[in-house]
């Protein structure tokens, strides 16, 4: 083994690792820095002024009760050459003068090639009383590059026609907008490669409906009682894998196929109807069933009174679960014989894993 001389071990010590890297590898760790952090790299050298000024920007902008007009947008994106990848604005109050700001911006050409966008105004309009304003028509213009998209608290592009299309779009977020029931499901259809939905809280749709052979991925949510959906129906969904329900939303579920689905969660047991095909779940009680559903291998169950009855009746029902969760209501007062149910539930735990819902 040599030794490892003074000399010998400053130059290790002075050794530049970081500029030994490709432009490539620079360019993305500046990408995933925050806007102020990566600006700052330019004082590294000479050659971090020019990865910053080609790397992609995730550009954030969050309004709350300012001005926009304050912000350094337009420096960062008529006076920096290189392109962004992410683009989110966030606000509380939007003027319109605001709005015709933020679609000034939009129309940059830096943001050619835009793959993430987040548009959202906070919904205290709502609450005031005052109508929600329109998305920027100019966000019309990435449906060609978007691979992610979160739009809300405004109005859906309320004079499009109902016709969508993103062919790269993989995550789709839509929260506490005003959107027809009509362009909901033409903005799903023109989706062809769309793997998550996210609905949370929106106003128009009554019953969203599910075809789509790429999506793996469903949450639905209406909190505080805000969106007015009923009811959920997954038509053909080849590749579904997860359903989420979120606090608040009372919605029927009806799986005609989907034939991989393995989770679900929050599924509220006072409110909530599963049908898959001609079986139907209320809760932990069986409506009716003639057949298995075998794909199911985590389920999450909310606001349920503790039964041995309602364990047996999922498991008939959902004969290959592997984890079975069941949130109990703090505000539940159980009698003295649904107490000792509730321990001999408990007893039963080293007998019937709840987690792996298998018997012994």
């Amino acid at each position: 083994m040599g030794v490892l001389t003074r000399a010998k071990k400053r130059r290790l010590e002075e050794e530049d690792h970081i500029s030994g890297l490709p432009d490539v590898i620079l360019s993305d760790i500046v990408t995933l820095l925050p806007t102020k952090d990566g600006a700052r790299t330019q004082i590294l050298s000479s050659r971090f002024r020019h990865i910053w000024r080609s790397a992609p920007l995730n550009l954030n902008v969050e309004h709350l009760d300012g001005h926009l007009w304050s912000l350094p947008i337009f420096r960062i994106l008529y006076k920096r050459p290189g392109p962004v990848r992410r683009f989110t604005v966030l606000f509380n109050k939007a003027s319109a003068a605001d709005l015709r700001l933020v679609d000034r911006w939009l129309r940059s050409h830096t943001l050619d090639g835009l793959q993430e966008l987040e548009f959202h105004s906070y919904a205290e309009h709502r609450l005031m009383g005052v109508p929600p304003r329109p998305l920027p028509a100019s966000a019309r213009r990435f449906s060609s590059t978007l691979i992610a998209a979160r739009f809300g608290g405004c109005v859906f592009f309320p004079d499009d026609g109902g016709v969508h299309h993103y062919p790269l779009l993989k995550k789709l977020t839509l929260s506490n907008l005003d959107i027809s029931e009509t362009s909901l499901h033409a903005m799903v259809a023109g989706c062809p490669v769309l793997e998550s939905l996210l609905l949370l809280n929106n106003h128009g749709p009554t019953r969203v409906k599910i075809a789509s052979p790429t999506i793996r991925s469903i949450g639905v949510g209406s909190f505080w009682g805000c969106g007015r959906l009923k009811q959920l129906v997954v038509e053909d969904a080849p590749c579904l894998e997860r359903s989420l329900f979120f606090e608040g939303v009372k919605i029927d579920i009806s799986v005609i196929s989907a034939p991989r689905l393995g989770v679900l969660r929050g599924l509220h047991g006072g409110y909530h109807m599963l049908r898959f095909g001609i079986n139907a779940l209320q809760g932990t009680t069986i409506a009716s069933m003639t057949t298995v559903v075998p794909s199911v291998r985590v389920l999450a169950l909310t606001q349920m009174n503790p039964c041995f009855d309602a364990i047996v009746n999922l498991i008939k029902c959902f004969p290959r679960l592997e984890e079975l969760y069941i949130e109990v209501p703090v505000w539940a007062r159980l009698t003295w014989e649904e107490t000792a149910l509730y321990d001999r539930y408990c007893e039963l735990n080293g007998a019937l894993d709840i987690r792996s819902g298998k018997s012994c």
